[in-house]
């Protein structure tokens, strides 16, 4: 079981063991206030607090034992407790309604856990179920609290837009630090992790009549260039190849850096014809002597015609960019589907 799963099943447990705390806190409540007690006393309040308290949570904990993991069960879990509370608060004899409370606090502690879209979600299912509840409550002392009941509605939307805007925010945060961990600090392209899950995906599409190709960018020399001009002039050379590489593909294709001197092209939907251009336009920058004065080794390889699936695709562009450095630097090698000990066609 993954660290991601195992956190799951522990939010999970505590999330049942919350429930069981509602249940002695509704059991105080009810202990403590005689009227109280004899009104809840009803069989339709006692079979609903038991379903709700006590069956659910087994049940709940009997499914989490025999399948720690399974796919929207919290969410599921979620509803139901909606569900639950808006049946207790439509059998509540009580006009002040103390259990509208524990609605509010049920929708907003389940909301805030699974992002933005659930909760819109949430809140608008535990809405409809206020609604569906407060409709089985026309009894003759309504209208004297209906003052109550209006002051508590524009309580309840104020508290809903701020946690709305709240979790909104927050979600923002989230998307921005997942985009930034995506990024290359220095250069600005994608680094290894979005190169590890955008080559998955189109590794995924490529198709005969629609590849994937993948160009694999190595500089010559790296090494003597920090050794011999320092790491300033180094780190000038990886954003200025970084530049280079832009400019040589389509828009829709992806560069990224997988560390050190070490650049990747994705290039999902084309073949390797378009690979060879975008290889010789980013010689030819390289060449025309504006650049800092260092050379690149390329390898070159496609999906489905030097591989199977994304692992074959990477081992025959590395061996590609391997005969490129063994043969001389600064040039580029595209892996030969049609010899099975790699043959390959070397350009400088």
């Amino acid at each position: 079981m993954s660290l991601l799963e195992e956190e799951r099943v522990r939010q999970e447990r505590g999330q049942i063991w919350l429930r069981v705390g509602y249940c002695w806190l509704a059991a105080a409540y009810i202990w403590f206030s005689h009227a109280t007690a004899v009104a809840w006393l009803s069989p339709q309040l006692l079979v609903a607090f038991i379903l709700s308290h006590h069956v659910w949570p087994l049940c709940q904990w009997h499914d989490m034992r025999t399948h720690p993991i399974r796919h929207g069960r919290r969410e599921f879990f979620s509803i139901i407790d909606v569900f639950y509370v808006c049946v207790v608060l439509a059998l509540d004899p009580w006009p002040s309604l103390p259990i509208l409370y524990f609605l509010v606090a049920i929708v907003l502690a389940n909301g805030f856990r699974y992002g933005l879209t659930f909760f819109r979600f949430i809140i608008s299912y535990g809405l409809v179920g206020y609604i569906a509840a407060m409709s089985f409550r026309i009894y003759e002392g309504f209208f004297i609290t209906g003052v109550e009941f209006g002051m508590l509605a524009v309580c309840f939307c104020t508290i809903f837009v701020y946690a709305y805007a709240l979790v909104a925010k927050l979600e923002n945060i989230n998307m921005q630090t997942e985009k930034q961990s995506m990024l290359d600090p220095l250069t600005g392209l994608h680094n290894r992790r979005a190169y590890d899950r955008l080559l998955a995906r189109a590794a995924g599409n490529a198709t005969q009549d629609a590849q994937t190709s993948l160009i694999l960018v190595d500089i010559d020399g790296f090494k003597q260039i920090n050794d011999d001009l320092g790491h300033a002039h180094g780190d000038a050379a990886l954003v200025q190849l970084a530049t280079i590489l832009h400019q040589c593909v389509r828009p829709t294709d992806h560069v990224c850096r997988l560390g050190g001197d070490e650049f990747a092209i994705i290039m999902e939907g084309s073949d390797l014809q378009v690979a060879d251009t975008a290889a010789t336009r980013i010689q030819q920058m390289l060449a025309d002597g504006k650049t800092t004065g260092f050379t690149v080794s390329i390898g070159i390889a496609a999906i489905p015609d030097h591989g199977g699936n994304q692992q074959e695709l990477v081992q025959q562009a590395d061996r590609a960019l391997y005969l490129s450095k063994k043969e001389g630097k600064n040039r580029a090698t595209r892996a030969d589907f049609l010899v099975p000990e790699l043959g390959h066609r070397t350009r400088s």
